[in-house]
């Protein structure tokens, strides 16, 4: 008898076992599934977090840097280039006579030309050119480490490759463009007002040009 307790004792902590193993395999499975969850949940949140600062930062119809984006990086590289004494150039650009080409074709093809100008100006620019939408018709290229005569040609090149895109479709579109240098004497709002002055020299000299001060 005392055997026969023994082996139902035995086979009684077996049955209890494999319970527990079960249990266990089920923690276990349960405790994977949450892991795996939650590494989905940081995922997808680091994913809208990337977005919303994307999107915070950029213009929602061209698809370049935002007037915000675009005043942090010239604070900086201000900043840096006076202090290292390093080349900096500013473009300042806008289409010409924008509003008549809205109010003749309609701001859907007004936003088409702001948006294929854009694109066709991005071919043009250096990697490290910090390219933003200022506002409406009007946009802004910082060129870390480029002088005036750079910067110059690549606003020429900019105007040209516009130019010959709209020639043969609409000849009224175009776009004029000032350039300048930062000087060591300079300070952020100087440097844009200058930049500013060339675009209206190019405005007043007939458009569809490139000026210097």
């Amino acid at each position: 008898m005392a055997d026969d307790g023994g082996v139902k004792k035995t086979e009684e902590l077996q049955e209890e076992l494999d319970v527990l193993k079960k249990e266990n395999e089920e923690l276990k499975l349960l405790y994977e599934t949450i892991v795996k969850h939650a590494t989905s949940l940081e995922n997808d949140l680091e994913k809208k977090l990337r977005e919303i600062t994307v999107m915070s930062v950029t213009d929602s119809l061209t698809n370049i840097f935002n007037r915000r984006k675009f005043t942090d990086s010239l604070l900086s590289e201000v900043s840096k280039a006076l202090k290292n004494g390093t080349a900096l150039s500013l473009v300042i650009f806008d289409i010409d006579n924008f509003k008549q080409i809205n109010d003749k074709y309609g701001h859907d093809y007004g936003d088409f030309v702001l948006v294929t100008s854009v694109s066709i100006i991005k071919k043009v620019l250096l990697n490290n050119s910090v390219f933003a939408r200022w506002g409406g018709d009007e946009f802004t290229i910082l060129m870390p480490g480029i002088d005036a005569q750079q910067a110059v040609k690549i606003a020429q090149a900019a105007r040209e490759e516009l130019h010959n895109h709209y020639l043969n479709i609409h000849r009224e579109v175009s776009c004029s463009f000032g350039v300048t240098e930062l000087l060591k004497e300079d300070s952020v709002k100087s440097f844009i007002v200058r930049a500013d002055n060339a675009l209206y020299e190019a405005k007043n000299s007939g458009r569809n040009s490139v000026k210097n001060l």
